[in-house]
């Protein structure tokens, strides 16, 4: 979750394509899905970008120049969080089902 995030937020790009799935019993569903979500300004000078990677859910915040990256701020709920010491600086996160480690930011980049 984001803390402190801008609730005006909106989102910019991403229109869903559309497709069918199959519903037990003989029924049909359009289900939307989505490559790539954006949203703009959810924090002042912040776009957050949603988008699939090999499979796994992914995400980047983009910086403006001027804008102060501290403003970003997660929260995890339900979960333990640590992180790794050493060169990595990754995210642990640990709850009842397991492990997940979230990778540090490699790199800021203006719009």
């Amino acid at each position: 979750m984001l803390r402190r995030a801008c609730p005006a937020a909106r989102l910019c790009r991403g229109g869903p394509v559309i497709s069918s799935a199959i519903i037990p019993p003989g029924g049909i569903a359009t289900v939307p899905q989505f490559g790539r979500v954006e949203y703009e300004s959810v924090y002042r000078g912040v776009d957050l970008v949603y988008y699939g990677n090999q499979g796994q859910l992914e995400y980047d915040f983009r910086v403006a120049p001027g804008a102060d990256p501290d403003q970003i701020a997660l929260s995890f709920q339900g979960a333990s969080a640590r992180i790794l010491e050493g060169d990595s600086g990754d995210l642990v996160l640990n709850d009842r089902l397991g492990g997940s480690s979230l990778p540090r930011a490699s790199r800021l980049s203006a719009r």
